[in-house]
């Protein structure tokens, strides 16, 4: 299995999928969100930190005190969530499908 982007809740009109997210969502390390997403996902939703290894200027995600990293359900799916200045960004566990459509997850609250 392996996670693929779905959105943001920003985007997400599906108030109570968020919600339940929320309420059941455990805090994790960054390590173990690379572990089960990837850093490529990760550099792709966050181009504008420091991704070189070794010492080099610039401020990594890992090190941001605005950041934080959990694991939950969405819409009843495995997730992850990395929270960003208080805006989650939810990846969810696929079987390299498409993400779902934009349709449930900006749905009024029900899962398809």
């Amino acid at each position: 299995m392996s996670f693929h982007f779905a959105t943001r809740c920003v985007e997400c009109r599906n108030v109570r999928a968020l919600e339940d997210m929320e309420e059941r969502a455990r805090e994790i390390t960054y390590r173990t969100f690379i572990r089960r997403v990837g850093t490529e996902e990760l550099r792709e939703r966050f181009p504008d930190y420091n991704w070189r290894k070794g010492k080099s200027p610039g401020l990594r995600l890992k090190d941001d005190y605005a950041v934080r990293f959990y694991k939950s359900r969405f819409m009843g799916k495995p997730c992850y969530c990395v929270d960003w200045s208080s805006i989650d960004h939810i990846w969810i566990e696929s079987e390299r499908m498409a993400p779902p459509s934009q349709h449930a997850i900006q749905g009024n609250g029900e899962n398809p």
